[in-house]
């Protein structure tokens, strides 16, 4: 598709004023360009973001709920969730290969059509007769809008570098990656207004399928794969194949530490999000409380996540921002587990929000990072697979904290919100012990990040092609790969 919308174009000591006003400052050689059409790119894939987040969690705020609509347990109600993470570990290899090879329009059309029928199918299986139907066709759904999540999940990084000028970068990765916790915010607080204990089920169904629909069209009408023009140096660069790639990645150590690292941290958020109500219930909160936690969570992430892009952009200081952020993570979980206590939900609201404000920070650190130190590796495998790392560590994360040798089983009794006299028991684990094992993983992740060092490989190359001028790429481009 052929990009038709009004450029800034950035050359050697440009200063120009476009024929639509906008100012071309200088940059790198070549005459690089940043399209108006950028920010639309943007908006689509965070609506695609929000629509796949909002059929993730939407089970986990209600998973008492769902329980008893489908006939089954909450253990298994957590595998709808859980089976988001499970899949990506397959799925994502393959979505990392689509996104370097194929293209970012061929990759998101693909997943958002499957995001879509996977809505669908869900939505039909309020129709079915009986409750194991049903819930089979949830799977079936679920299984379809996970095989669709790595390719959504995954493309800001790529999004970014490819649209971006070397200064907005960050902020469009932050931008793009914090559209799938507001899809967890806004699937969170919806859920449990919709579901109704259980008489809105169909209903939540439907509001989750129609943005997914709205999405798809979106995508496959609008959506375009890149710019004409190039908006920086680095993204004018030839990136390494898909293969070459990752016999990269594999072997440099400080992209290894940021893989651990950022799975633990990534691993964390998965398990408390799908988790959240399971861990505050048995200090006696509902659905909606569990619900408005999250949501306080996710508010304030998308406050941090923001700030960090902004200074990131303007800063550079990859490492130091991630340690410090990784840092104060760690006491807010401390925080969060000295705040569940029964009647506390004033300091479980802070001590979420404050969880958030720090966790969510990290992602367009720890994504641009990943890519500062591999570069000329392609942005799509590098934040590939530190998404797949983040899955695995959180199925990881749920399956212990669910385990009983964590904390003792406690029965939990809900009261039916139109019918008092209607009760439900309900066993959970008592998951205190668990907060403080994640309060060891946020530990073990910082100090990893202590031990990292790396040089800003993409930064070199773009700092080095605007100093030496269009005649010298190809000498940046072996000053950043040769070391």
């Amino acid at each position: 598709m052929a990009e038709t919308t009004s450029p800034v174009t950035y050359g050697v000591g440009a200063s120009l004023l476009t024929s639509d006003g906008s100012v071309n400052s200088g940059g790198g050689a070549g005459g690089f360009r940043v399209y108006t059409k950028r920010w639309f790119t943007l908006a689509i894939v965070m609506f695609l973001q929000i629509t796949n987040a909002m059929l993730w969690i939407c089970y986990s705020p209600i998973a008492i709920i769902a329980a008893s609509h489908y006939g089954t347990t909450v253990k298994v109600i957590n595998w709808l969730s859980m089976s988001f993470m499970v899949i990506y570990l397959v799925a994502g290899p393959i979505s990392t290969w689509c996104l370097d090879t194929k293209g970012l329009r061929f990759t998101l059309v693909c997943a958002a059509w499957i995001n879509m029928v996977g809505a669908w199918v869900r939505y039909a299986g309020e129709f079915a007769g009986d409750p194991k139907t049903n819930l089979a066709l949830q799977f079936v759904g679920t299984f379809l809008a996970a095989l669709a999540q790595p390719s959504i999940l995954g493309c800001p990084t790529l999004l970014a570098a490819s649209w971006f000028g070397e200064n907005e970068r960050a902020t469009a990765n932050t931008i793009g990656s914090i559209a799938n916790p507001l899809g967890i915010a806004v699937g969170s607080v919806l859920a449990p207004i919709l579901a109704d204990d259980g008489n809105g089920m169909k209903t939540m169904m439907l509001v989750m399928a129609i943005p997914a629909t709205l999405g798809a069209v979106l995508t496959q009408l609008a959506l375009t794969d890149k710019p004409v023009t190039p908006p920086s140096a680095s993204a004018a660069e030839v990136n390494d194949t898909f293969v070459n790639g990752l016999k990269k990645v594999i072997k440099n150590k400080p992209y290894l530490i940021l893989l651990v690292a950022f799975g633990c941290g990534v691993g964390v958020f998965n398990a408390i999000s799908t988790l959240m109500g399971q861990i505050v219930a048995p200090n006696g909160y509902d659905d909606n409380a569990a619900g408005i936690f999250a949501a306080c969570l996710i508010g304030a992430g998308l406050l941090g996540a923001g700030i960090a892009g902004g200074l990131l952009d303007k800063t550079k200081a990859f490492l130091p921002m991630i340690r410090t952020t990784f840092f104060c993570a760690t006491g807010t979980f401390i925080f969060f587990a000295f705040a569940n206590k029964p009647k506390n939900n004033a300091m479980l609201a802070v001590a979420s929000g404050a969880m958030g404000l720090f966790c969510f920070a990290v992602l367009p650190i720890a994504l641009e990072l990943g890519v500062e130190c591999t570069f000329p590796v392609s942005e799509g495998t590098s934040a590939g697979f530190l998404w797949i790392a983040g899955q695995f560590f959180g199925t990881i994360f749920i399956l212990l904290m669910q385990d009983p040798l964590l904390g003792p089983m406690v029965n939990v009794t809900t009261v039916n919100k139109t019918d008092a006299n209607r009760t439900t028991v309900n066993q959970y684990p008592d998951m205190t012990n668990s907060c403080w094992f994640l309060v060891g993983v946020g530990g073990f992740a910082t100090v990893l990040l202590m031990l990292m060092q790396t040089e800003y490989r993409r930064q070199i190359f773009d700092n080095n092609s605007k100093n030496a001028g269009s005649g010298s790429a190809a000498a940046a481009a072996a000053a950043a790969t040769s070391k």
